[in-house]
């Protein structure tokens, strides 16, 4: 009969190739899998203690998004200590190199961590890491840690970083401070104009506002009646920035373009 392999010969080259690896590897595949999976770069990020991450809390003060590189040297030595824990036998120092060698290297990883209230009160807020040209990476961990803290895990490092309200199907209304944000009628219809409605300095969006028959307190937009209606002032806005003909009028249709609240949207770039 065959002698089994020497410990010598277990810690030299007979595992780089040959029979005996690809007996071993036979052998322990259910095993290495599953270790493989516990080793994962993303997981083991995942399952490391937030203290270790952040060893500061004043790194971290309240409404405050930071972005970071992942150190793949910081991730190898993580796992490395990993495979090091239960080392009793040679059989299982062999079976850890092995493991270990059938690894893939870590991967550059990027990622977000936000302590804000949006966290708490948005917890579902989209978060698109984007390339430049418009490529979306993917997030392969997303975790609310704590009631306003949100932890993102990028695969890759991206160029732009945009952070949106939820989506939550279409609404109608007006912007922050009364302010109307003026959007296209011509293609691409709906797009912002990066321009709002702009009403004389001695008013607001109340001037357009009418009391109801059984209240005192203005509640209703006067669209198109009365002395001083609102689309013909947002007709006006549009014609200066050519979205309108001279002596057009704004439509239903357009004025409803014109009202859509869309998600807020804001977005981050290196540098800015």
């Amino acid at each position: 009969m065959p002698r089994p392999p020497s410990p010598t010969a277990l810690r030299t080259g007979a595992l780089r190739a040959g029979p005996l690896r690809d007996g071993l590897l036979r052998a322990l595949g259910r095993p290495l899998a599953e270790l493989r999976d516990t080793v994962d770069q993303v997981a083991l990020i995942a399952r490391t203690p937030l203290h270790h991450l952040v060893p500061d809390v004043r790194m971290l003060p309240p409404e405050s998004l930071r972005f970071f590189h992942v150190d793949p040297w910081w991730c190898a030595a993580l796992r490395d200590g990993v495979l090091s824990t239960g080392i009793g036998t040679t059989l299982d120092e062999v079976v850890g190199r092995l493991a270990h060698d059938t690894l893939d290297a870590p991967r550059p990883l990027s990622g977000l961590l936000m302590r804000s209230a949006l966290v708490r009160n948005w917890p579902e807020a989209v978060v698109e890491p984007l390339r430049a040209g418009g490529g979306l990476l993917d997030i392969v961990h997303r975790r609310v840690i704590g009631p306003d803290l949100l932890l993102c895990l990028v695969d890759g490092v991206p160029d732009e970083v945009v952070l949106r309200e939820p989506h939550a199907g279409i609404h109608f209304g007006v912007d922050e401070n009364d302010r109307i944000g003026l959007r296209r009628l011509t293609p691409p219809v709906g797009d912002s104009l990066g321009e709002e409605a702009s009403f004389p300095a001695d008013g607001d969006i109340g001037r357009f506002l009418r009391t109801a028959h059984d209240g005192a307190v203005p509640e209703i937009l006067d669209l198109t009646a009365g002395p001083d209606p609102l689309v013909p002032a947002l007709a006006d806005a549009l014609r200066e920035l050519g979205e309108l003909p001279e002596g057009g009028s704004l439509s239903p249709g357009a004025l409803a373009v014109e009202l859509v609240n869309a998600p807020q949207r804001i977005s981050f770039t290196p540098g800015r």
